[in-house]
C-alpha cells in the first residue's frame, strides 16, 4: 500500500474483496476516499465483510508448483522447482530423503517462490510443499533421485549426431566400423538418433551426461563411450568388443543395415500411463495427480 496514493489503495482493497472473497462493489474508490462519503453505503459495503462464511477456502487450493526438481533429481546436483501462490501466507517446503532431510532454499519474488533443494543420496523423496500449514495440490510429491543422469538408454546401443555432419566424415568411419561389427543387426541397437530435432531439454541431457557437445556421442547401456575418436581408439585396444559384449550378442537379426533417424516415438497406449498428456513430461511416480513439470492435473 502507498500511504499517499489513498485512491489506489481503495481500489486495490475492493479488488481484493471481490475477487478473494465475493464482496459485491457497492461503493466506487472515488466515493470511499471522499471526505463526505456516504455512511449508509459505507456500512452496507462494510456488513458484506461481517456475513463472510467463518470457512473459506484456504489459500493452498490456489497454488501451483512445477519444474523439474518435482520430477527427478540427481545426487549432489540441485533440484529446483517453482510455487506460484496467491501473495499471501507462510510457504513452508520440507524434503525428506531415504535417511534425512535434504538442505532447502527458498527465494521469494511477489509471491513466486524459486526453490532449490540438494539430494545427497538416490532414492525416493517426499517434497512437503505448504502455505499456511495446508498442502498445495499435488503435495506430498514423490521424487526419484538418481546416482547419475538417465538417458533411458540402459541395455541399449545409441548414437547421437546431428544432421548437418552426417554425410562428411565425422560419421561415416564410424558407421563403417558398427556395421563391420554387425552391431546394427543386434537387438539392443538403436537407429541413429538426430539431435537437432530432439527437444532441447532432452538434446542438453545428452551433451550434460556426456560432459561434451562433440559429435558423435556414442553411449551403450546409457554411459557414455566416447566419440568417434575415442571409439577408434578403444576398438584399437580391444576395450570395444567387450563393452559391446560383441562376442556374446553378435547379430542374429535379419534387420537391414541401420539408417541414421530419427528418435523413436513414446507414443502409444503404454505411454499414457508414463508422460502427463499435457505437457509431455515423464511421470515418475504411479501415485502422481499432477505433472511435475507443468503443474496441471494428470489425465488418465
Amino acid at each position: 500500500m502507498d500511504p499517499n496514493s489513498a485512491l489506489d489503495n481503495a481500489t486495490k482493497g475492493i479488488d481484493l474483496g471481490y475477487n478473494d472473497l465475493g464482496v459485491p462493489k457497492v461503493i466506487l474508490p472515488q466515493e470511499m476516499i471522499h471526505p463526505k462519503v456516504d455512511e449508509h453505503a459505507m456500512m452496507t459495503y462494510i456488513s458484506y465483510y461481517r456475513d463472510l462464511p467463518e470457512k473459506r477456502t484456504n489459500d493452498a487450493s490456489k497454488c501451483r508448483a512445477y519444474g523439474p526438481g518435482l520430477v527427478e533429481g540427481i545426487v549432489n546436483e540441485p533440484s529446483e522447482f517453482t510455487v506460484e501462490t496467491p501473495g499471501r501466507g507462510k510457504l513452508e517446503v520440507k524434503v525428506e530423503g531415504p535417511k534425512s532431510n535434504a538442505k532447502v532454499n527458498v527465494t521469494n519474488n511477489n509471491g513466486i517462490y524459486k526453490v532449490s533443494y540438494h539430494p545427497t543420496e538416490p532414492g525416493e523423496y517426499k517434497v512437503h510443499v505448504t502455505l499456511d500449514g495446508t498442502h498445495i495440490p499435488g503435495s506430498i510429491f514423490h521424487i526419484l533421485v538418481l546416482e547419475q543422469l538417465s538417458l533411458g538408454g540402459e541395455g541399449k546401443i545409441r548414437i547421437f549426431y546431428s544432421t548437418t555432419s552426417a554425410k562428411g566424415e565425422k560419421s561415416r568411419p564410424l558407421q563403417e566400423l558398427l556395421e563391420k561389427k554387425k552391431v546394427h543387426l543386434r537387438p539392443d541397437f538403436e537407429p541413429w538418433i538426430a539431435v537437432d530435432i530432439m527437444e532441447p531439454k532432452d538434446r542438453d541431457a545428452v551433451f550434460r551426461k556426456a560432459g561434451t557437445k562433440k559429435l558423435p556421442i556414442v553411449y551403450i547401456d546409457d554411459v557414455y563411450t566416447g566419440d568417434s575418436q575415442r571409439v577408434f581408439e578403444l576398438d584399437a585396444s580391444g576395450e570395444l568388443d567387450r563393452l559391446l559384449k560383441y562376442n556374446e550378442k553378435g547379430g542374429s537379426s535379419n534387420r537391414a543395415p541401420f539408417k541414421m533417424a530419427s528418435p523413436p516415438s513414446t507414443g502409444g497406449e503404454g505411454a499414457k500411463k508414463n508422460f502427463c498428456a499435457l505437457c509431455g513430461s515423464k511421470v515418475q511416480s504411479a501415485n502422481a495427480t499432477f505433472c511435475g513439470s507443468c503443474g496441471q492435473p494428470l489425465i488418465t
